[in-house]
């Protein structure tokens, strides 16, 4: 990561309200491990019941939450 990057990524955590009540040094350890992705209109980001290894923050652009709340009947 440059620091072009570096700079960019502190800005933008300290303009998420979820992240406020973090203190700089936790800020400073969330940016140090984030990436950035594109990804394209209509791609799949994740799939409902996938395991997680992260979490998505959406810089720019738009995203569709769908989820499966049908529960089938257990015998």
């Amino acid at each position: 990561m440059n620091l072009f990057q570096l700079t960019g990524f502190e800005a933008f955590i300290e303009s998420l309200p979820l992240l406020t009540s973090l203190q700089v040094s936790e800020r400073m350890c969330v940016v140090d491990v984030l990436s950035s992705k594109t990804y394209t209109d209509g791609e799949q980001i994740i799939a409902q019941g996938a395991t997680a290894n992260c979490f998505y923050i959406v810089e720019s652009g738009q995203v569709q939450i769908t989820m499966n709340t049908s529960k089938a009947s257990a015998k």
